[in-house]
């Protein structure tokens, strides 16, 4: 009888120690909108592994789950709220340059695929996709549908005249949903050169995710005090899409993902909100 319940314990120790390893490489992440339609349905849940570089590295096609970039850098304030319309916040410009800032309020996860990586050069023309001047088209299961939610917000051109509600929130750029780039998407250790008009594209990587002082004065762009005209970025930046494409709030509005916000990557649908469509699978997986 001792015998059997030390082995019962021992059962119970092994399996413990197997689910906590197994948590250290695993998650779940149920789907919240139908953004990824219609690839992962709204309900859905997947299995993701989490990001380490030591296990594998990023790439275009990759469904990920990262923290949302915006929401890393803001303070609280009455009255006002963030782009994603979840906390009360106070902003003061579109690239968030306060030097109150929060380093990392990391609340809000987000469900997006991957279409470009450090290095790239993406150009989404009429929708469709060119990486280094190459078009490149995805293994999901793409949705491009007039978005009534979108057209209704102020400063959307349905004409592709673009606004300064997408990135990077410029009136130099007329970029929107259907037609936005040419822009690089930077990595460690590459440089890219600066102007008075580019430099919005970078303005958040090199303020707050590379924690910079930043100023632009007569067309003349200083870096720590120091007057630049190339910039060497010290991480890894992604631009990730949803697979819904005109119904998705994603790097088109808000730029890009850097390299440590990146929970993980999505490989297995483990849950079907919609159980007659069991047989759906994730490319990857």
């Amino acid at each position: 009888m001792k015998t059997r319940s030390n082995l019962f314990v021992n059962i119970i120790l092994i399996a413990s120690l197997l689910l906590l390893c197994l948590s250290f490489f695993i998650d779940f992440y149920k789907i919240p909108s139908g953004s990824m339609n219609n690839t992962l349905k709204k309900g859905d849940v997947v299995t993701i592994l989490k990001f380490k570089k030591s296990l594998y590295s990023i790439k275009k096609d990759d469904i990920i789950v990262f923290y949302f970039p915006e929401d890393d850098s803001i303070i609280i304030k009455k009255n006002q709220r963030n782009n994603y319309n979840t906390k009360e916040v106070y902003v003061i410009d579109s690239a968030h340059n306060n030097k109150d800032r929060f380093d990392k309020y990391k609340s809000i996860e987000m469900i997006k695929r991957c279409v470009a990586t450090p290095g790239d050069t993406l150009l989404l023309q009429k929708d469709t996709i060119f990486i280094n001047g190459k078009k490149w088209k995805t293994n999901g299961e793409i949705v491009v549908k007039k978005n009534k939610y979108v057209s209704r917000k102020k400063g959307f051109k349905n004409k592709g005249r673009g606004s300064i509600q997408f990135f990077p929130h410029s009136k130099d750029y007329k970029w929107y949903l259907r037609n936005f780039g040419p822009l690089v998407i930077p990595g460690v250790n590459q440089s890219i050169s600066l102007n008075s008009k580019n430099i919005y594209i970078y303005k958040r990587i090199i303020e707050v995710y590379e924690k910079n002082k930043l100023k632009i004065s007569d067309d003349k762009i200083f870096i720590n005090e120091k007057l630049v005209n190339t910039y060497t970025f010290k991480n890894n930046y992604y631009f990730v899409f949803g697979d819904n494409r005109l119904n998705s709030y994603d790097s088109r509005y808000w730029g890009f993902v850097p390299e440590n916000h990146i929970i993980g990557r999505a490989f297995l649908i483990s849950y079907f909100v919609d159980k007659a469509e069991e047989k759906r699978k994730l490319e990857n997986s």
